[in-house]
């Protein structure tokens, strides 16, 4: 472990390649990019630390604030980026809203938990994922803290969202839910998140039965299966975030292909068949 100079010397986002997973490298555009002094020369700041084996905790993945009082459930999705089923039982809310998960909860990997203020609510019918009610507490139209620890009251994740500028404002109204970009991104800073419609999320049926591009697992260690019904012997191609295509492999008879990412980067890959595109979280 090599420290230059700590990121508290720096304000806003050190833009880490993959911080979820572990991976604190510097991206290219990163503010912290020879932004440390080493004997009077200029040094990338923070840490040299490699990835290890090591795998993410659940993260607040989704929010709702309901802020204009529809006829809609509030909610805090929470998702597991991991590629194994974690045990969920007595994690808690302690920041935010009240919420105790009782025991034998368990979120599989690439899965979202729904928290909300109505679990009987209409809107949820349709909903595959789990749906859990919090105790009590209403997430706060303007912003606050939110904070999830696990069974030991060790924090787990902990996030401000604030009507500041900085986050998407559309979070702050109507039917607008925040959703983070990507599982890799740090979800402590605006810029991680974007804004989907209410509808889009918890009304929407399993993904598995209709959505014609499917992949998994997801996140993956290396070998994934993708399947697209509608594309059969087309190929699937393979990006960077960066756009740059890193390889293609055709779909069989079926329509679908088993891959082996692992000779890929760690990170965030896309997966293009015709017009779908899929993202595909790879850890090592």
């Amino acid at each position: 472990l090599g420290i230059s100079h700590s990121l508290s010397d720096l304000n806003g986002n050190p833009l880490f390649t993959n911080p979820s997973f572990y991976d604190f490298e510097l991206l290219p555009e990163s503010p912290g990019i020879l932004y440390g002094l080493l004997n009077g020369s200029s040094v990338d700041i923070g840490t040299q630390l490699r990835p290890g084996s090591f795998e993410p905790s659940v993260m607040i993945y989704q929010i709702f604030l309901n802020s204009e009082n529809l006829n809609l459930p509030e909610f805090i999705g929470l998702y597991n980026p991991s590629s194994e089923q974690l045990d969920l039982s007595a994690y808690s809310f302690t920041k935010g809203i009240t919420m105790t998960i009782p025991e034998g909860t368990y979120l599989g990997a690439g899965e979202v938990l729904y928290l909300t203020d109505n679990a009987a609510a209409s809107a949820w019918q349709s909903q595959p994922g789990q749906v859990l009610q919090w105790e009590s507490g209403k997430l706060s139209n303007n912003g606050e803290a939110l904070q999830l620890e696990e069974s030991h009251g060790i924090v787990i994740d902990y996030l401000v969202y604030e009507n500041n500028g900085l986050w998407p404002v559309e979070g702050f109204s109507k039917d607008g839910v925040f959703q983070l970009l990507s599982p890799g991104l740090d979800n402590h800073f605006p810029e991680s998140w974007t804004v989907d419609k209410e509808g889009q999320i918890i009304s929407a049926t399993a993904s598995a039965s209709q959505n014609s591009f499917s992949l998994y697992p997801n996140p993956t260690r290396g070998l994934v299966t993708v399947k697209v019904l509608e594309y059969k012997h087309q190929y699937v191609e393979i990006y960077n975030l960066k756009g740059q295509m890193l390889g293609k492999v055709k779909l069989d008879e079926s329509g679908s292909v088993r891959l082996d990412l692992s000779i890929y980067n760690s990170g965030i890959l896309l997966l293009k068949v015709g017009e779908f595109i899929e993202k595909a979280v790879l850890i090592k």
